[in-house]
């Protein structure tokens, strides 16, 4: 009979590469032993972790574990891989990878399964060439709104005690090694929480419903999919959606009031909404594209410095522009520098390459 624990971790699995294909995530089970019997089990499932090449231990970042020469490693090989942008870029670029998975996997459990794992923040990521992606997710038992009787704020609030130890490690490591600091990681981190949120908002009414269509039977029941057909459904209502980010920011000890930057597309004008669409059009990739959630958008406090790289531009909502909004396409230059920027970039792929690795996933 296949272990409960380790099929609810494939499920996640699967639903993030529904996503995309850098949330490719494996389970392994090197602390959630029942009894000392399996003990020989779990020394196979790491050693079958450990010894895989493509998931060295020399690039993986784990919670409880000191991260200081990885995250060395991490960061040299942005300063190598993008010499020319320059510090700002490596701290923004650099905090960005390391905290997108275990945001998308957060929400993705709970608005896609209504069910949280309790390991979820052990989580380990893989880190390669300048790059975060792919993640290992120990199994264990899980903490659901069919099972254990919650309501949707308590589930966030359970997520983001599982959260809090990892992001705050991370942090801290990455201040050590970047000088990027707590207040600067903090807003950062409140804008990609919210940019994350919006992004699967706006997918929500294709993604989840076509993902668990596509589950066996049986798994609906183990999910309490048929009891809670309504959970996807509240990231279609602008009132749910505002009131849900706030809880996230709260629990995660970030700034609540980063949540009133949220706006409603409707009210922007003309010019002003099909500059938007036509960028997040280019920022969608697979299946994250469609645009029928409740509308919103996100008046970014933090910019990723982006622009600094030579194939850089400024983004859509770039606080950069706030006060450049008059300026005509031709005459606009981005800060320190004097080429041309339209507000827009080319990205398609989340996975890496010049263009495409800023991306839907990673920005």
């Amino acid at each position: 009979m296949p272990n409960l624990h380790a099929t609810q971790n494939q499920i996640l699995f699967a639903l993030a590469r529904h996503v995309s294909p850098a949330l490719s995530g494996q389970s392994f089970d090197p602390q959630y032993s029942e009894d000392q019997s399996r003990d020989g089990q779990i020394k196979n499932d790491q050693n079958r972790f450990d010894n895989n090449p493509e998931n060295s231990n020399q690039g993986l970042l784990q919670t409880g574990q000191d991260n200081t020469q990885v995250l060395q490693d991490f960061y040299q090989s942005l300063q190598q891989l993008y010499p020319l942008p320059g510090k700002p870029y490596w701290q923004a670029r650099g905090w960005t990878l390391l905290t997108w998975q275990p945001l998308y996997l957060s929400f993705l459990t709970l608005y896609g399964l209504g069910s949280v794992p309790s390991a979820l923040g052990q989580v380990s990521q893989q880190t390669s060439e300048g790059m975060v992606s792919g993640y290992f997710l120990p199994q264990g038992p899980w903490y659901s709104l069919k099972n254990n009787a919650c309501t949707v704020p308590e589930l966030i609030a359970f997520t983001c005690e599982k959260l809090r130890p990892m992001i705050s490690q991370l942090q801290q490591e990455f201040e050590a090694v970047s000088g990027f600091n707590q207040a600067k990681s903090q807003r950062a981190l409140a804008d990609q929480l919210l940019i994350i949120l919006l992004r699967l908002a706006d997918a929500a009414t294709e993604l989840f419903p076509r993902f668990v269509a596509s589950l066996p039977e049986e798994q609906h029941t183990l999910w309490g999919c048929s009891d809670m057909p309504w959970l996807h459904q509240r990231l279609r209502h602008k009132e749910t959606v505002i009131a849900d980010a706030a809880l996230w920011l709260k629990e995660l000890d970030l700034p609540v009031e980063h949540y009133q930057r949220i706006q409603d597309r409707s009210l922007l004008n003309d010019q002003a909404a099909q500059t938007l669409q036509a960028a997040q059009a280019l920022q969608g990739a697979q299946a994250l594209q469609t645009a029928a959630g409740p509308g919103l958008y996100l008046e970014r406090l933090t910019c990723c410095m982006h622009y600094r790289r030579e194939d850089g531009e400024l983004c859509d909502n770039c606080p950069r522009l706030k006060n450049r909004r008059s300026a005509s396409k031709s005459d606009q230059t981005c800060p320190k520098n004097s080429r041309p920027c339209n507000g827009k970039r080319n990205v398609s792929s989340p996975l890496k390459s010049p263009k495409a690795e800023h991306s839907l996933c990673l920005n």
